[in-house]
């Protein structure tokens, strides 16, 4: 596409600036043919702009739990913050990620702006494994929020879906699919990595029990007194008391390392050094027909992957030969597929598969189909 004048206004009150989809792809991607700026939350791990493609405007990080009442106030705090730059702003697209600013996508109509909301993932049931939550304020929460996107879908100019199976949800003509797929621009090369003992397990990604923390954990304090020689480094924020409680107890023991978020081009340079990662999600409706994305930076890093048996995980596992798979949640089923691994030809041939297969889940694909829902929209 041709440079032009092209604003876009983009912002989330929810995810950090530095957010693989929004900033890495998306944002990235847009800035070759518009001027872009980004309003989303600070990380106070990395803020630190990579460089001035993108314009990127701060909102106030959460230092605080899930369910803590400040923590709600903060939250509407950053929704006014975008409101006021939806209000004041110049631009021509308002391309926002989460449903709470749904009412600053109708106020950029009233300006007589273009406005795409990116559905990111299934608002409604990813509130139930929301722990936090109280259970009756989940189901009225849910429906308001569907009701209140299914509202949108005859303001805004366009949905943009991360996941096929969104369009279950929302079979519109407005509706169109921008996959999760693997960004080749934070790749670095996969460097020759000692492959023997011990064996080098990574996981990165949010660490948190719906998230299969607790059960990777203790599958792997498990295997250390059968003698086999594993560590696990963990890069990503934990959440819950007894995945904090896990972490501290394999640290003191020696077979762990917690990293905390580590921005993800740094990852990515970090990646090449292990054996295999692991993508343990238990089976939830939010995660069970979802692009596993850990498993395409995985592949792409050259590790062998270990993962759990989902729909969608399991179809690109058998499209590519990259991964051994475990019945969501089973620990003894994740021991065993750690266990396999532990035989050298086996591993080494899964993260060559891999390795081979990842440009069929490039992001350039994506790329041109985020494009062509701008040059539809702008006419």
């Amino acid at each position: 596409m041709k440079p032009s004048k092209v604003k876009i206004l983009m912002a989330s009150s929810v995810h950090p600036w530095n957010d693989v989809r929004i900033y890495y792809k998306e944002a990235q991607s847009l800035a070759k043919f518009a001027d872009v700026r980004l309003i989303a939350v600070r990380n106070r791990a990395s803020s630190q702009v990579p460089n001035d493609r993108v314009a990127v405007e701060f909102l106030p990080a959460n230092g605080f739990q899930p369910g803590n009442g400040k923590s709600s106030i903060l939250r509407l705090k950053r929704v006014a913050m975008v409101m006021r730059g939806v209000l004041n702003g110049k631009y021509d697209v308002f391309h926002f990620h989460d449903p709470e600013l749904i009412p600053a996508g109708w106020l950029a109509k009233l300006r007589g702006k273009k406005v795409i909301y990116d559905v990111h993932e299934d608002y409604k049931s990813s509130l139930e494994i929301r722990e936090w939550l109280p259970r009756p304020f989940i189901r009225v929460l849910g429906v308001v929020g569907r009701a209140f996107e299914y509202l949108s879908l005859r303001v805004f100019d366009r949905f943009i879906l991360a996941e096929t199976a969104y369009h279950d949800i929302f079979p519109s003509q407005r509706c169109r699919i921008v996959q999760n797929y693997f960004c080749a621009a934070t790749c670095h090369q996969p460097t020759p990595r000692d492959n023997h003992q011990p064996l080098k397990l990574v996981y990165s990604g949010a660490l948190t029990a719906a998230r299969g923390a607790v059960d990777m954990l203790v599958a792997v304090k498990r295997l250390r007194p059968e003698g086999i020689n594993v560590t696990l480094d963990l890069f990503g924020n934990a959440v819950g008391t007894q995945v904090m409680e896990l972490i501290q107890e394999g640290q003191s023991k020696g077979w762990l390392a917690y990293h905390g978020f580590v921005p993800y081009h740094i990852l990515m340079k970090k990646l090449p050094q292990y054996h295999v990662g692991l993508s343990p999600l238990r089976d939830h409706l939010n995660y069970r027909y979802s692009l596993p994305t850990k498993l395409l930076d995985y592949m792409a890093a050259g590790l062998a992957v270990v993962a759990s048996n989902l729909p969608r995980t399991a179809e690109i596992a058998g499209d590519t030969a990259c991964a051994v798979l475990h019945e969501p949640g089973d620990t003894e089923e994740l021991q065993q597929c750690i266990r396999a691994l532990l035989h050298e030809p086996t591993r080494l041939k899964l993260a060559q598969s891999g390795g081979h297969a990842i440009s069929r889940y490039s992001w350039a694909t994506q790329e041109q189909a985020l494009f062509q829902i701008y040059r539809d929209v702008l006419g």
